[in-house]
C-alpha cells in the first residue's frame, strides 16, 4: 500500500472514538474505515500488489537449490568379460549396487535482456493502481455512508412531523366529538376527523418504516446503530466548472488506478520480450556421488564447478513470451494476430 493511503488510515485508525455511538459525520467516517469488511477487502488486495513487488525483485537475485538422491541397482548380466578379467570375474556378472549423490547449485543472473527491471517497474505500477483502486472504493464507500446519514436525518424529521401531525389530529377529532356531544356538529364531521387521524397514523407507520430502512443501511456501512446523529454544516464546493475538471483529472482514482495498470501493462511487455531474449547466469556447483558394491570398498566421486551459462530460447510454443512483438495487438484493431500466421 502506498505512503499516502497507509498514512490515511493510521490517522483514522487513530480517530476512532471512545463512545459506543457515532453522533457526527466524521465518527461515522472514522467508523466505517476501522470495520468496514469491504475496505478490508480491499487493504488485502493491495498488500497483494506488495508482494508481486517482492517477487520481482527476488527474480534478479542469487537462487540456491539442494538436491539429494538415494536409491539401489540390481545387474545381471552375460555380457562376454575381457579375457584378461575373466579369471576376476567370469564370463558373466551380476551385482547389487547402491548409490547416494548430493549435490548444492548457485545461480546469479547478470543478464535478463531487461526482463527483471522491468518486471520491478511493472510490480511498481501495480502497487499504484492497487492503491488508487481502494481509495476510489473507499470514496465509493463513504460516500454511501455520507447518504446513509443523511437519509437518517432525514427520516428521523420525518417521524417527528408525521409524530406531530398525528397529534394535532387527534387534538382536532377530540374537539370534533366535544361540539358534536353538544350539537354544533354532524356525525359526519366527528368521521371526518376520524379518517384524517387514521391516515396520519399510516403515514406516521411508513415513515417510521423508512426510518427503521435507513437506520439499517446505515448499521450496515458502518457497523453500529445511529443514535444522535448531528446534521452536518454546509460543505465547500469548488467555483467553477474548471476547478471541477482539474480535481477530477489529477486526483479521480479510477483515471490514475487506469493510468498505472497501464503502465503496468506496458512493462509486463518488455518482462515478455526480455524472456525470449539472451539469458547470461553464472552457475557455481558442488556435488558428490557414492556408490556401494558387496565386499569392495566404497567409491566416491567430487565434482566443483563454476560456469557462465547464457541461454535463448528458439521455440516455445506460443507460450507468449516469444522475443518477437506478434502477441501484441494489432495497431488500431485491438485483436491479437493468429500465431499460425
Amino acid at each position: 500500500m502506498s505512503f499516502r493511503s497507509g498514512l490515511m488510515t493510521a490517522c483514522l485508525f487513530g480517530m476512532v472514538p471512545m463512545a459506543a455511538e457515532a453522533e457526527t459525520l466524521s465518527d461515522a467516517l472514522v467508523l466505517t474505515e476501522a470495520t468496514n469488511p469491504q475496505l478490508d477487502s480491499g487493504r488485502a488486495d493491495a498488500d497483494i500488489a506488495d508482494e508481486n513487488l517482492a517477487q520481482a525483485r527476488a527474480a534478479g537475485r542469487t537462487t540456491i537449490n539442494i538436491t539429494a538422491t538415494a536409491g539401489g541397482q540390481a545387474t545381471d548380466s552375460n555380457r562376454q568379460i575381457p579375457p584378461q578379467f575373466q579369471g576376476a570375474v567370469g564370463a558373466g556378472f551380476n551385482a547389487e549396487t547402491g548409490i547416494a549423490t548430493a549435490a548444492i547449485e548457485a545461480a546469479r543472473p547478470i543478464f535478463t535482456n531487461g526482463r527483471v527491471p522491468a518486471g520491478i517497474r511493472s510490480a511498481k505500477a501495480g502497487i499504484e493502481a492497487a492503491d488508487f483502486t481502494f481509495d476510489e472504493l473507499r470514496q465509493s464507500i463513504f460516500f454511501d455512508v455520507v447518504a446513509a446519514y443523511m437519509d437518517v436525518i432525514r427520516d428521523t424529521e420525518a417521524v417527528s412531523i408525521r409524530k406531530n401531525n398525528v397529534d394535532v389530529l387527534a387534538e382536532q377529532l377530540r374537539a370534533a366529538q366535544d361540539r358534536f356531544a353538544v350539537g354544533v356538529v354532524t356525525r359526519t364531521d366527528v368521521k371526518l376527523s376520524e379518517a384524517r387521524l387514521e391516515g396520519a397514523r399510516a403515514n406516521e407507520a411508513a415513515a417510521q418504516a423508512q426510518l427503521e430502512s435507513s437506520r439499517a443501511t446505515y448499521a450496515f456501512l458502518v457497523g453500529q446503530r445511529p443514535e444522535d446523529l448531528v446534521t452536518p454544516g454546509a460543505l465547500s464546493i469548488p467555483a467553477s466548472l474548471e476547478a471541477v475538471n482539474e480535481i477530477v483529472f489529477t486526483s479521480n482514482p479510477s483515471l490514475l488506478a487506469a493510468k498505472a495498470n497501464e503502465r503496468a501493462a506496458a512493462e509486463q511487455v518488455k518482462v515478455a520480450r526480455g524472456n525470449g531474449g539472451l539469458q547470461v547466469d553464472i552457475v557455481g556447483s558442488a556435488n558428490g556421488q557414492e556408490v556401494y558394491q558387496e565386499d569392495l570398498k566404497p567409491e566416491r566421486d567430487t565434482n566443483l564447478s563454476a560456469v557462465a551459462r547464457a541461454r535463448i530460447p528458439l521455440w516455445q510454443g506460443w507460450t507468449g513470451a516469444q522475443p518477437d512483438p506478434r502477441g501484441q495487438a494489432a495497431p488500431g484493431t485491438g485483436e491479437t494476430p493468429d500465431p499460425g500466421h
